[in-house]
């Protein structure tokens, strides 16, 4: 997947030669992410993985930063890669960014990434109230 290295708007894009810009806008569309507009793009990288190949993929602008939240984005384009290209896309490759062999299990049998990042909130509570003494500004 290139994420825009080698463009003028690195990581506000990702595509990749077997991607459809169209199929894929419109199915992360219909997942309703909040704060986030998604449109259809073509790019070709001037560096890393696809260097000098046509890509198609998406564009991706935050439109409001209070309802964004960066995880659920990353989990709903998961699930979308994975319905869309499951024979391109490797969804076991996504645990150096996930870090959770749990989550991508999820993400294979289909859960949906809002149920995935609500199941988190009781460990995120844990975690910020131990934070919360450590924090020196607030």
């Amino acid at each position: 997947m290139s994420v825009g290295r080698g463009t003028d708007t690195p990581f506000e894009l990702f595509g990749a030669p077997w991607i459809h810009a169209d199929e894929l806008a419109a199915e992360l569309k219909r997942r309703k992410i909040p704060g986030l507009k998604v449109a259809p793009t073509q790019f070709t990288p001037n560096a890393g993985l696809y260097k000098g190949e046509r890509c198609e993929g998406v564009s991706l602008t935050v439109t409001n930063r209070g309802s964004f939240r960066s995880m659920l984005m990353g989990l709903e384009i998961i699930a979308a890669l994975h319905k869309l290209y499951p024979q391109n896309f490797d969804i076991a490759k996504t645990i150096e960014l996930l870090g959770s062999q749990s989550t991508i299990e999820r993400l294979e049998r289909g859960d949906d990434p809002r149920r995935i990042v609500q199941d988190w909130s009781s460990d995120l509570d844990r975690f910020r109230a131990t934070r919360q003494k450590y924090l020196i500004y607030h």
